[in-house]
């Protein structure tokens, strides 16, 4: 009986003494503990906190971990990583974390090729964001391979798309889905709806502009507008352009993961200014005692002109925000923050412009997010999370326009199909399109992450579910029929169109990710596979993700991906509007043109889209790697190959209609009689087409990229680094083109009435590359950044667009299909060949820019800071022969100055 009860403890007694305690403490440079101070083991995944007294402990098994790697971290403080090993007795060690100043030997003022959530990742930690003097976070991403280094432009929409080289419809998609996550919370832009009618006006059109700056101001089709992000209070950046943790569902082509500061700060001043642009910031973080943690403040503003000679177009951007951390007991954080942001694109009425155009886009924004953590020291789960979050707006977009008709205008207004009597309105008035939006979006996440055992295999688990709403309470199109800026295109007309009645988009999701390490050939494996399943809209996806690395030696690494992504349709997309089509039936005016004896008799067909079968766009992407870490230079490497499917365009809907026929009679005095004729008309024809939402974009992006960084030279305290980028991009529109028929031959007997061709194909190449040095001198806290961008090839090539028919639609738009076509068929052989010829634009210069940033810091409090875009002022210049086009790729010089204070 003792042996089998000896027998039975000693596993249990063996691995409680193979649990050990560690300890530690975290100090400033005076020695003076940091409370609040989070400790990482990064093999387990274990967080801890420092208490008042600076000190921190967590248990951990040291048979299995007999050494690991603490990540010691505060804001505004130098990170540490450091190897420990728990095999000495001495289970405790004191960190000094130092201040992030320039005074710093081993300050990091660039961004880092360093896998997270990612093998691929890129990240920017507080220094490097700080040396780029950003106006937005567009600034800070311009450092990325593929884009290049310019001066702030805050006059015009600022989206982000990754590994594409592709343009138009293509780029809108990836752009959409690339998610912005802030503190754990998913930005979304699924409510967003401030366009006019899509169906009437087509995608290119449906967007309240001004021609006269070429810009577009919201960012409906696309991603977030990151003018609208400043980057002043953001703690540290992590850029996935490769496969996606589990975790993260809703995206397609990358992910931007925003921290920002939380915790006791200085207080921090910032001014920034360029050509015509001026930014103010002001931050600080208290500490409240006790575990009443610690509060943040921070407040934004900006003012940038795109003329300062004059204010008439003009963007002002406001943003403020509270967060509370607080540790209501061991192990258990919570951070409440409460933010309030507005912008104000404005293009004011110019009293030399001719058609007295007026034009804005404002935005004011409540948001409100929620972070918890708790700890559990159980056997298997050892932390549960949860962030949620809740944000409401109120959007509006607007335009006037000087209309000069002159005359009668005839008006049709009923938003129901049937007959009826319009009216006349002056033909002279003032247009006007108005779009008024209230998205709320709601998202949760829950996730418990927790370790287990399998034979001598150490896994991190973690497990979760998602819940993401988006609506729009807002009062939608408000067009009035009166003034209206586009009138009769293609018979089409528009109405008022409320947002409130429209049902929410839903997307529920669940997914697990686990992550462990094994030897093969007595190296290490790493692998972090995971399943994500979402039910977008009643579409269900099921995405499988898996990072892996292998240590081919003690310095080489090699690393493997694969994985599938999807992103539901917004809301613009999924409830268009009803499109309008008004045909006249009678127009009579009198001759003097008197309203009241005037007629206007109109039919107006209502044509509802149904985009109910409208699915999600998806993505797979293979990426392989290659890691050198030298002790002079780091190089890596990455190859990719993305597929996206089912991206969302708009296709050119042919329609034919029934019209019945009207008789009329003139009266004095009064308005003409009129009478049913008994018969109807069948109307077909090129402008009767209207544009519906579908899943026809695909692309296929292939690329590379290599990053090269050298330690510091300490002789000449300069390091050097380089990132290249070659993107080949090919893709397509699915949907087909229709074209019509001579009508003349078809009443002549011909059976077709609309052609049916494939739609077109494009090819895009970009290679371009980004040298910088990075010369640091900590004894003055001075640094000199010059980076140089190349464009070494450039290419756009649409390729052979069939110009033979493969269907042709009868006069009742049913389709025929064209096996082989028959010049000499009598039903459909006077259809015309069309289709655009294969084009090739290729820029055949090699271009590029300097740019250069100069930082001092004075007593570690001040700094001083300049940035020089295109600094030698190179303005390359190409003509195409051809087409006369001049292509001239670099912006002037421009400089822009910072001025940081911190008390």
């Amino acid at each position: 009986m003792k042996r089998f009860l000896l027998l039975l403890f000693i596993p249990l007694i063996s691995q409680a003494q193979t649990i050990a305690t560690y300890q530690g403490q975290v100090l400033d440079s005076k020695k003076k503990p940091i409370e609040f101070a989070t400790v990482l083991v990064q093999e387990t995944g274990i967080t801890a906190y420092s208490d008042v007294a600076g000190k921190f402990k967590f248990p951990i098994n040291v048979r299995q971990f007999p050494v690991i790697t603490l990540k010691v971290s505060f804001v505004g403080m130098n990170t540490i990583l450091a190897k420990v090993n728990l095999q000495n007795p001495k289970h405790e060690t004191v960190f000094i974390l130092q201040e992030l100043t320039l005074t710093l030997n081993d300050v990091q003022v660039t961004e880092k090729q360093k896998g997270e959530n990612s093998n691929s990742s890129i990240t920017f930690d507080r220094q490097a964001i700080e040396q780029v003097q950003a106006f937005s976070l567009t600034d800070i991403l311009n450092s990325l391979p593929g884009k290049a280094t310019v001066a702030p432009n805050l006059q015009t929409m600022q989206n982000l798309t990754l590994r594409t080289a592709a343009t138009g419809a293509s780029a809108s998609n990836n752009s959409m889905g690339v998610a912005i996550i802030v503190d754990g919370v998913q930005q979304s832009n699924n409510a967003n709806m401030q366009n006019v009618n899509i169906g009437t006006l087509g995608l290119s059109r449906a967007q309240i502009t001004d021609s006269r700056y070429n810009g577009i101001y919201d960012a409906t089709f696309s991603g977030l507008d990151l003018r609208n992000i400043p980057a002043d209070n953001i703690e540290s950046i992590e850029v996935v352009r490769g496969v996606a943790s589990a975790q993260y569902g809703d995206i397609t082509d990358g992910a931007v993961i925003l921290n920002r500061q939380a915790g006791k700060t200085f207080y921090q001043f910032n001014a920034r200014t360029t050509y015509g642009s001026t930014n103010y910031a002001l931050a600080k973080g208290y500490m409240l005692g006790k575990r009443a943690g610690a509060i943040n403040v921070n407040v934004n503003f900006l003012r940038s002109y795109q003329d300062p000679r004059n204010s008439v177009k003009s963007y002002d951007r406001v943003s403020t925000g509270v967060m509370w951390t607080s540790y209501l007991s061991k192990g258990i954080r919570n951070t409440l923050s409460v933010d309030y942001n507005t912008k104000f694109d404005d293009i004011k009425l110019d009293p030399e412009d001719i058609q007295g155009r007026r034009t804005f886009s404002k935005d004011r924004r409540l948001s409100i997010a929620e972070r918890f953590s708790a700890t559990i020291n159980s056997k298997y789960l050892k932390r549960i999370n949860f962030n949620g979050g809740f944000s409401t707006a109120y959007s509006e977009s607007y335009a006037e326009y000087e209309m000069r008709r002159g005359g009668l205008l005839p008006i049709a207004s009923k938003d129901t199909t049937g007959v009826y009597e319009g009216y006349f309105v002056p033909g002279d008035y003032r247009s006007v399109q108005h779009t008024v939006g209230k998205p709320v979006n709601i998202n949760a996440t829950l996730s418990f992450l927790g370790q287990f055992n399998i034979g001598k295999v150490f896994h991190r688990f973690n497990l979760g579910t998602t819940l993401s709403t988006s609506s729009n309470k807002g009062a939608g199109v408000l067009e009035d029929p009166d003034n209206p800026r586009w009138r009769n295109q293609g018979n089409k007309n528009s109405r008022p169109y409320d947002f409130q009645l429209l049902p929410a988009l839903v997307n529920l999701g669940i997914y697990a990710e686990d992550n462990f390490r094994i030897k093969v050939l007595n190296r290490y494996l790493s692998v972090t596979p995971g399943i994500r399943y979402d039910e977008q809209n009643g579409f269900g996806n099921v995405q499988p993700r898996i990072n892996t690395s292998y240590q081919l030696s003690e310095q080489l690494q090699f690393t493997l991906a694969y994985g599938i992504a999807t992103k539901s349709p917004t809301m613009a997309y999924r409830y268009p509007g009803p499109v309008y089509y008004d045909f006249p039936l009678i127009t009579y005016r009198t001759p003097d043109n008197n309203i009241d004896q005037s007629l206007f008799l109109v039919y107006t067909q209502k044509v509802t889209p149904d985009n109910t079968d409208l699915k999600p766009t998806r993505s797979s992407q293979l990426e392989a790697g290659l890691k050198f870490n030298h002790s002079l230079f780091d190089v890596s490497v990455f190859g990719y190959m993305k597929k996206n499917r089912g991206g969302f365009n708009g296709i050119s809907t042919p329609r034919s209609f029934i019209v019945p026929k009207y008789n009329y009679v003139v009266a004095s005095g009064q308005k003409p009689n009129y009478t049913f004729s008994g018969q109807y008309e069948l109307l077909i024809g090129s402008s009767l087409t209207d544009t519906q939402i579908s899943n026809v974009v695909n692309t296929n992006d292939y690329g590379a990229e290599i990053f090269v960084n050298t330690k510091k030279i300490e002789a000449i305290e300069t390091s050097v680094g380089a990132n290249a980028s070659i993107i080949y991009s090919k893709y397509n529109n699915l949907g087909e083109r229709y074209s019509p028929a001579d009508p003349l031959k078809a009443l002549a007997g011909g059976a077709a009435w609309w052609g049916v061709y494939n739609g077109n194909q494009y090819q895009n190449w970009a290679i371009t590359s980004k040298f910088t040095t990075t010369t640091h001198i900590p004894k003055l806290g001075f640094v000199v950044n010059v980076i140089a961008d190349v464009a070494w090839f450039n290419s756009q090539r649409t390729l052979d667009a069939s110009n033979v028919p493969v269907a042709y639609l009868d006069k009742n738009l049913n389709r025929h299909p064209i096996t082989s076509f028959d010049i000499n068929n009598p039903d459909y052989g006077y259809l015309g060949y069309i289709g655009t010829e294969s084009s090739y634009v290729k820029v055949p210069i090699v271009y590029g820019n300097i740019s250069m940033r100069i930082a001092k810091e004075i007593r570690q409090r001040i700094r001083f800071a300049i940035s020089a875009y295109n600094v030698f002022n190179l303005m390359p210049r190409y003509q195409n022969p051809e087409t006369q086009q001049v292509y001239a790729p670099n912006s002037p010089v421009a400089v822009s100055a910072e001025l940081s204070i911190k008390i």
